[in-house]
């Protein structure tokens, strides 16, 4: 069995070892995050992103940690980036990891345009498989949007969108760190994807790359869920997971709100109240 102490100085020696530099990317789900993460590894020739260490089947550190060391050792990146929504990573797994970070970022979106893509990504699994892009999400009735947003309230209070989650996590890294951090807008984010990732790469202390914009370069690694059709026939294969991490540039990650008015009163209730606030804090940094 592992301990997770001994793997967390595992993890503590190899990214020293190696000379690796690693920064720590928390998210909200549908939030431009994965491309923002390839895109920030890309940033040092020999960077490498894990996707999702903890996901919602593994969330056990120790684990986690080991797997993450065992990569450095392998591959041996000069620049580590690591991913997670913060709805799957518990909170002392995220202190551990920022004692390690020269740098956080937070990937947010505005939460009208972010449960619109939630709630479309929800109905293509749903109606067809996980992963598809078949339904287009101006052709969710109302019906429909009932339905997910029930669906939504009834797993976790809306937690799925992890507005709640992410506040959190950013409150106990304000406190206990003075580390470099900065706050993304997916919005901004797959507009001006070149001026908002050389504010980071400026926050962060680390260099710019064209690479960053085209010609990804920096290998990934899905380490979360995997859906069935993944399995089946590969990553490629595997709709949201394979697009973000088999892409070598932007593509289109411009999405629209869903108006106010064509919620169910639950959804809007949860957006106006919890997440537009979050939403709106955050943005300030």
């Amino acid at each position: 069995m592992l301990d997770a102490m001994d793997e967390y100085n595992k993890l503590q020696q190899c990214l020293a070892a190696n000379e690796c530099r690693l920064i720590q990317v928390v998210a909200i789900p549908r939030s431009v995050c994965t491309a923002c993460a390839r895109a920030l590894s890309c940033a040092h020739p020999r960077g490498l992103l894990l996707n999702e260490p903890f996901s919602r089947d593994r969330r056990d550190e120790s684990t986690a940690f080991a797997n993450i060391s065992e990569y450095i050792e392998t591959v041996r990146p000069k620049l580590l980036v690591i991913k997670n929504l913060a709805k799957h990573l518990p909170p002392e797994s995220f202190i551990k990891l920022a004692r390690l970070s020269s740098g956080i970022v937070w990937c947010i979106r505005d939460p009208y345009v972010q449960f619109a893509s939630l709630l479309t990504r929800m109905q293509n699994d749903a109606e067809h498989f996980e992963g598809a892009d078949i339904i287009e999400q101006s052709a969710l009735r109302y019906d429909q949007l009932e339905k997910l947003s029930d669906e939504l309230e009834g797993q976790s209070g809306f937690e799925r969108g992890s507005w709640q989650a992410i506040a959190s996590l950013k409150t106990m890294y304000d406190t206990q760190f003075l580390e470099p951090q900065i706050v993304i807008d997916g919005d901004n984010l797959a507009k001006n994807p070149l001026a908002t990732l050389r504010r980071a790469t400026k926050a962060l202390s680390i260099d710019f790359r064209p690479q960053m914009i085209n010609g990804w370069d920096a290998e990934a690694v899905h380490m979360g869920h995997t859906n069935a059709r993944a399995e089946k026939y590969g990553l490629e294969h595997s709709g949201w997971i394979g697009r973000a991490l088999t892409a070598t540039d932007w593509g289109d990650n411009k999405r629209i709100a869903l108006r106010p008015d064509a919620l169910p009163p639950a959804l809007r209730g949860h957006i106006e109240t919890v997440a537009l606030p979050i939403y709106r804090s955050m943005s300030e940094h």
